[in-house]
């Protein structure tokens, strides 16, 4: 293999150098273009989801309430952390509402959002969802910065 002279290591090093300079900023470019900013969201049902729930609901207190639902009326907070659910129309007998956060709506990353069964705050008919951030203190503090998915199927 045939040594290089000085001025053919330098012409080398600088092709190299703009060839991993164009690689970078073209890899900057296409991570730029995905980035995940919140006012960006836009709903996005999977497979199946609404046209085959019996109720669903993509809730964000941060980005006005209701982002989509199938058979919901309405959401109301009683109080902070807690939202009642109202159906359009009766569940069925047997049904159990699966609750999870949102996180791409929500603030934070330490969050939960979970059924209550009980008609404590939310009349008998409505689904009751709790929603608490672990960072805010100890205990959980309640937490209106939580976004939330509910679906009966």
């Amino acid at each position: 293999m045939a040594q290089l002279t000085s001025g053919e290591l330098k012409i080398v090093i600088k092709f190299t150098l703009v060839a991993t300079a164009a690689v970078l900023f073209l890899a900057g470019q296409s991570l730029a273009a995905t980035s995940n900013v919140p006012y960006h969201i836009q709903p996005k049902i999977l497979a199946g989801g609404k046209d085959s729930a019996h109720l669903m609901l993509d809730y964000s207190p941060s980005f006005g309430g209701i982002i989509a639902s199938k058979n919901v009326a309405a959401v109301n907070s009683p109080a902070t952390g807690v939202f009642c659910v109202v159906p359009i129309v009766p569940l069925n007998a047997g049904s159990l509402p699966i609750v999870s956060v949102e996180w791409g709506a929500s603030s934070g990353n330490s969050l939960m959002a979970f059924l209550v069964n009980s008609v404590f705050d939310c009349p008998a008919g409505q689904i009751d969802v709790r929603t608490y951030d672990f960072n805010a203190g100890v205990p959980p503090v309640s937490s209106v910065l939580v976004a939330f998915t509910v679906f009966v199927d």
